[in-house]
């Protein structure tokens, strides 16, 4: 049998090429909305290298899809997120602008012409368990 033994070190859970949104950490806030739920028991939203797809769910708002056919969000597998979720109220969001850091957390804003989601209000917290390709875990 066999022990691992480290000192003063912290061993990070990395996804290699996709994740999912942490339930405990899964809220950003509208101004069209209010809060925004990225992990909503009827849908899954999935991060990968690519992009994101899923569907977020606001109780003043109704869904965002962030994977539309004509559009979607964008990742450029370092977490730079850019293109178009689509508010079934508000319209066409923006992602550009938006990170995802080494940890998983998601910061900036998203926008359109009717609709801003803030990822880092002061009680806002959306985490995924993807991680940016250069501090992936080989």
């Amino acid at each position: 049998m066999a022990f691992l033994l480290c000192f003063g070190a912290s061993i990070a859970h990395a996804s290699s090429t996709q994740g999912t949104i942490n339930s405990g950490q899964k809220y950003a806030w509208s101004n069209v909305g209010g809060w925004v739920n990225f992990a909503p028991s009827q849908s899954t939203i999935t991060v990968a290298d690519s992009g994101l797809t899923g569907y977020a769910w606001s109780e003043n708002d109704g869904w965002t899809n962030l994977s539309p056919s004509q559009s979607g969000v964008k990742n450029d597998a370092e977490g730079n997120l850019s293109g178009f979720a689509w508010d079934s109220t508000a319209g066409w969001v923006s992602f550009q602008g938006v990170t995802i850091d080494s940890t998983g957390l998601f910061h900036g804003q998203a926008a359109g012409a009717n609709e801003t989601i803030n990822f880092d209000c002061a009680a806002c917290a959306v985490e995924t368990d993807w991680r940016p390709e250069s501090v992936r875990i080989p």
